[in-house]
């Protein structure tokens, strides 16, 4: 499918794959996973010091798993261009963190996060199919 997008730094206005920009950005997703995922849980922590008292070292190494697949997830639903595989994970993810006093409250405040890092850390070329179609 090709749709006619402006790019935002030059105004010109170009043709755009956007299965194959799907592709590449869950590419770049899975190509930079473990860096991500520890720049993310990073972050956690760092907002939420007292999970490293409350669940250890351990904790902190099962979260970044937990993070690798979140991310796995996500790059096969943009890679799809189904949203639903994520969001059905995100619902699934959620009810197993239930389990555990204040990590499922916790999850969109780590899916904000997880934007923040993508958007930081991936290609800048990786967004160009989020320009406004002409």
């Amino acid at each position: 499918m090709s749709d006619r997008f402006v790019t935002t730094e030059s105004n010109q206005t170009q043709n755009w794959d956007t299965e194959s920009s799907n592709h590449a950005v869950a590419q770049a997703i899975k190509t930079l996973r473990d860096e991500l995922a520890d720049a993310i849980v990073r972050r956690i922590y760092g907002l939420e010091p007292e999970l490293l008292t409350r669940f250890g070292e351990p904790g902190r190494e099962k979260c970044l798993q937990d993070i690798k697949y979140n991310l796995l997830y996500l790059a096969e639903a943009i890679n799809t261009a189904t949203p639903s595989l994520f969001a059905d994970y995100m619902a699934w993810l959620k009810t197993v963190l239930m389990e555990f006093e204040g990590l499922a409250e916790g999850l969109s405040r780590h899916l904000n996060l997880t934007c923040t890092v993508l958007l930081e850390q991936l290609p800048t070329t990786c967004f160009i199919f989020s320009a406004k179609p002409v």
